[in-house]
């Protein structure tokens, strides 16, 4: 079992490791041209190292907002050839159409809400009144010490993670899994090796079986 406090290092690792999904920020790809067919989001920072089996060479546009710049690479793992999108695409183009394997969603800060959004609501049933706030993310939450504390890693939902990196890979002692949810998490990376499945709710210890050994997980919701 791990201790609770960490130190120097430890408590950066820590630091960086807590994330929050920043509001209409994020990178979406697209099966087909023009924003048609299945979707896959990446959050702001997210990085795949492996889109899976039903996302490998199948991104044939990409939709990213304004303040966040999208990496595509055509190997796993963020190797071989790249490309960078600062602006929504709605073809990639013959030489990227299908041809990505691996990409990262890189976001500096939550679009402003635009006028013309504003302007609507103003003049609209909420004149003279602020704009409601925008849905908040749903995301499967780990953390490296039990009863979640020690770090803390948010999984994008409807994402699948070939590594949780190396703040987190095997040190993963507690979960949560928000209503509509489930977290599949994987001893290897990759998605590889043993697995487990945790259903919606709060896990305050994996179990002797899984602590510090999850490597890959995927976040599934409804």
């Amino acid at each position: 079992m791990k201790r609770m406090k960490l130190g120097g290092a430890g408590a950066l690792a820590s630091v960086l490791l807590l994330f929050t999904p920043m509001l209409y920020a994020d990178c979406n790809l697209y099966d087909f041209a023009r924003y048609q067919g299945a979707t896959r989001t990446l959050g702001p920072g997210e990085r795949l190292g492996n889109l899976g089996a039903s996302w490998d060479n199948h991104t044939s546009s990409a939709n990213i907002t304004e303040n966040c710049k999208l990496t595509l690479y055509s190997d796993p793992n963020f190797r071989g050839d790249s490309k960078v999108l600062s602006t929504s695409s709605p073809y990639l183009g013959s030489l990227w159409d299908n041809q990505t394997s691996s990409a990262m969603c890189t976001c500096t800060a939550p679009p402003e809400w635009s006028g013309r959004r504003w302007h609507h609501w103003r003049d609209g049933d909420g004149a003279g009144r602020r704009p409601p706030p925008p849905p908040v993310r749903q995301s499967c939450r780990v953390y490296r010490d039990v009863n979640f504390v020690g770090g803390e890693l948010a999984l994008a939902a409807n994402n699948s993670y070939s590594m949780l990196g190396a703040g987190m890979n095997d040190q993963a002692s507690s979960v949560k899994v928000p209503q509509g949810c489930s977290l599949t998490v994987y001893s290897h990376e990759g998605l590889g090796g043993r697995s487990r499945v945790f259903l919606e709710g709060d896990y305050n210890y994996v179990g002797e079986h899984w602590n510090d050994r999850i490597s890959s997980a995927e976040c599934a919701c409804r």
